[in-house]
């Protein structure tokens, strides 16, 4: 199930006084990104009356303040434009998505990256379908921004179903490694719903995605990236997969890379006994 947006939301959690505390918790996490050109941090004591306005939104989905918070999106100040885009994302519906779509054109950073991973969240089928198709079209206009590819890779996983499987592993052999460990989840997420939704898989699918995920673990993933295509590869259960574990299961690699290698030896073997001929699997090297 995808990630819920049913948090608690800060007008629940904070006084009246915590407002701008809040506020500036939120500016420190956005922060300036690496090579990013986000405008300076909001002057302080005149966006308290905004602040209310969105975070009322986000807890009372009023529709009477929605007109308020969709006229932020445009606000000069950055900060603002992301919070409200957050507000619109967790409000839902599918008005709203036309905004999200909008603010992936947002000049600033932070902003982008709310629309993104609020359309990733998106639950009406209308939305879901009209998010899919832009952020297919945006796979290839990214600007070659890979931090921008990942989000994209990182919603598209929320969303798409096992047909376009083939497309995602395509960025397994992205030289970035962001946008791997992101193709690489994405591809997790959708094999796992497409069975959570009782669609039967093919054992040729499913040693196609082994074979791709092996492939890019030969190369020199970072310790970050290697984990989630570990993880991925594991929830595999497929035989052909077997040497890969094994190797990343050693003492080279990651404590994260080695848990998930271990557990996936460990499923395939399960699995093994109960078929008709069962997986042998050879032992790997110790460290001295």
């Amino acid at each position: 199930m995808a990630r819920s947006f049913e948090r608690r939301s800060l007008p629940c959690l904070l006084g009246p006084g915590l407002l701008m505390p809040a506020f500036l918790c939120f500016v420190a996490a956005c922060g300036s990104s690496p090579g990013g050109s986000e405008a300076a941090p909001p002057s302080i004591p005149d966006k308290e009356i905004e602040l209310r306005d969105i975070l009322g939104y986000e807890s009372r989905r009023n529709p009477e303040a929605r007109d308020r918070i969709v006229a932020l999106t445009r606000n000069a100040d950055p900060i603002l434009r992301a919070l409200a885009v957050r507000a619109l994302g967790r409000a839902g519906g599918n008005d709203n998505t036309d905004v999200l779509l909008m603010s992936l054109g947002d000049p600033a950073w932070v902003v982008q990256k709310e629309a993104l991973f609020a359309l990733g969240q998106t639950q009406d089928p209308e939305s879901r379908i009209k998010a899919e198709g832009v952020l297919l079209s945006k796979l290839g206009n990214t600007d070659g921004s890979a931090r921008t590819l990942a989000l994209v890779l990182e919603a598209l996983g929320k969303l798409l179903d096992e047909s376009s499987e083939a497309r995602i592993q395509g960025y397994l052999t992205a030289p970035e490694p962001g946008v791997v460990a992101a193709a690489s989840l994405a591809l997790h997420r959708m094999r796992s719903r497409s069975i959570r939704n009782g669609n039967k898989r093919s054992e040729k699918a499913d040693e196609i995605l082994a074979t791709a995920l092996g492939k890019a673990l030969t190369g020199t993933p970072t310790p970050e990236t290697e984990w989630k295509l570990v993880y991925t590869l594991a929830s595999l259960e497929n035989r052909s997969s077997v040497d890969d574990l094994l190797r990343v299961a050693g003492p080279d690699h990651s404590l994260w890379s080695r848990l998930f290698a271990i557990r996936g030896l460990a499923n395939i073997k399960r699995e093994g006994k109960r078929a008709s001929t069962p997986v042998r699997m050879r032992p790997f090297a110790r460290s001295s």
